[in-house]
């Protein structure tokens, strides 16, 4: 697998879901809930999917939920483990990076 985001691609194709079919699931368990964090728009999985961006806990629970696995299962597939700090992961290193939280790497050339 290339990327977390392919797992959560696989798991939505599994259960014959559209994006737009996760974004009015998770929008009822947002309702449910009174908090819209839960609800994870079109746009927002995609990012998702590809692999651009880490799901937030609001996400993690709301995914979980809608394609029926583990809040721990989801985690695991985003590198994000519970053992796992964002740095140790290769999506959470990039963000780190892109907000100037972690140097970037150098290269040496002979």
């Amino acid at each position: 697998m290339s990327n977390p985001g392919d797992w959560l691609r696989e798991r939505r194709e599994e259960l014959h879901l559209s994006r737009s079919g996760v974004e009015r699931l998770t929008s009822g368990s947002a309702s449910k809930g009174a908090n819209r964090r839960y609800q994870i728009r079109r746009g927002r999985l995609a990012d998702l999917e590809a692999g651009k961006s880490v799901p937030d806990i609001f996400e993690v629970s709301s995914l979980s939920e809608c394609y029926k696995v583990t809040y721990p299962a989801v985690l695991q597939a985003c590198g994000l483990g519970e053992h796992q700090s964002m740095s140790e992961s290769p999506v959470g290193r990039r963000r780190l990076r892109s907000n100037g939280l972690l140097p970037r790497p150098v290269v040496r050339f002979p």
